[in-house]
């Protein structure tokens, strides 16, 4: 009758966490799978591909993804990007405006 008793078992079980016993058979079941995270949408072979075409450019997330050909969105890209060690992000200073003088001088 061992198995009467593991079945007794995981519903004392599930009754204390207030969950069923096929939610108890599953998780012990599957626990290695369970606390693996998700998967990376981008291979290695992608991130090498992002990693050089922003570096050392003035490129947009939406323009790698478009040169790369990338079936992911333009926010994976910038998040792999800040969390990369390799590329820093320093945001461009915009122009400055005409001055009088600079006018003269175009003149």
């Amino acid at each position: 009758m061992p198995c009467v008793e593991k079945v007794g078992r995981l519903r004392k079980t599930g009754v204390k966490l207030n969950r069923s016993t096929r939610a108890i058979r599953t998780y012990f079941k599957h626990r290695e799978n369970l606390f693996q995270g998700q998967k990376s949408e981008l291979s290695p072979r992608d991130k090498l591909g992002i990693l050089r075409e922003m570096s050392n450019k003035v490129t947009t997330c939406n323009e790698v993804k478009r040169i790369l050909n990338l079936n992911v969105g333009r926010e994976t890209i910038r998040e792999f990007c800040h969390s990369s060690q390799v590329i820093k992000y320093a945001k461009m200073s915009k122009k400055p405006h005409l001055t009088p003088g600079s006018k003269q001088k175009r003149l």
